[in-house]
Formats: structure tokens, sequence, C-alpha cells
């Protein structure tokens, strides 16, 4: 048996989709520690994340909730936390 048999492969449709989301979400995640190593911000959001608004993490631990309007194509800082 070879490497790529061992990968356990995924049976259903359903189990497909929540082993390429389980797969983006780490991949990201490696992404954005890159990102924040090199000095750079990321912004994201999560399931709790209000509606208009991302998370803006920074490389000093700073993290804002930043509401985005398209329509004025501006951006405005919610609310921080240390």
């Amino acid at each position: 048996m070879n490497a790529r048999d061992a990968i356990q492969r995924p049976s259903t449709p359903q189990a497909l989709d929540e082993d390429f989301k389980r797969r983006a979400r780490r991949t990201s995640g490696d992404a954005a520690n890159g990102l924040l190593a090199r000095g750079r911000s990321v912004s994201y959001r999560e399931k709790d994340t209000p509606a208009g608004h991302v998370i803006r993490r920074h490389p000093d631990g700073r993290i804002e909730t930043v509401r985005i309007d398209l329509g004025q194509s501006k951006a405005s800082v919610a609310r921080r936390s240390a």
C-alpha cells in the first residue's frame, strides 16, 4: 500500500464538503499566521461576526471589529480590544 492509498477519502458528498471546509480553514489559518508573523494585519469573519463587519487582527495583538460600508467605500472601527 502506498501513501496515497492510506489517505482516508470522504464517502459521501456531505463528508467531502466538511472535509473541504476543514482543510480550507486550516490553510487560511496558516496563511493568516504567516502574515501576522511578517508584520501584516489580517481581516476575516467568524460565524458570529455582525453583518457588515469584519474582524481585523494586528501583529501587536490588537483586535478590532471593523464596520464596512461598501456604498461609501469606507471602513470604521466599531470596537477595539487589547
